[in-house]
């Protein structure tokens, strides 16, 4: 039996280090930490960060109240240049993040903030997801880590 949960522990381990690559080379980012979020990105993407540090607590304070969330958590937001695109991905495996990538915006409205409207929607889903699926939150690999540290 313990080597059963020794390979299932080794196995999430290692999926965290195989699919959670989301910078093409190797870059020196930083890290500032927000009530609810880690958000990680290089020099070269300061401005999306400060409009993001600025906002995003708000945004998920928002979602969690539109979507009645009782039990808030954290989550990082990594911002990339490694895509020519202008968008944000809400993804919960192998852990729940949300990824911006900033590239060349699609649009040009300057009655629209573009960053903060793809980020509502990237903490939207992600509220939304963790309401719905209760058991997935509870079996998250950075949970069931926590519990062994």
């Amino acid at each position: 039996m313990k080597k059963t949960n020794l390979v299932f522990f080794f196995l999430i381990f290692a999926s965290q280090l195989l699919f959670s690559n989301i910078f093409s080379s190797y870059k020196k980012v930083s890290v500032v930490k927000t009530k609810y979020f880690d958000v990680i990105f290089p020099s070269n993407s300061t401005n999306t960060a400060d409009k993001i540090i600025q906002n995003a607590d708000n945004l998920f304070d928002c979602a969690c109240e539109e979507f009645q969330l009782e039990k808030k958590f954290r989550m990082p937001i990594v911002i990339t240049k490694d895509s020519d695109k202008f968008s944000a991905e809400y993804t919960p495996a192998p852990y729940n993040r949300i990824i911006i990538y900033d590239g060349i915006p699609a649009w040009n409205n300057p009655h629209e903030d573009k960053t903060l409207f793809i980020l509502k929607k990237a903490i939207i889903e992600a509220v939304a997801s963790s309401k719905k699926n209760k058991l997935m939150m509870k079996f998250n690999p950075i949970h069931i880590m926590k519990e062994f540290f």
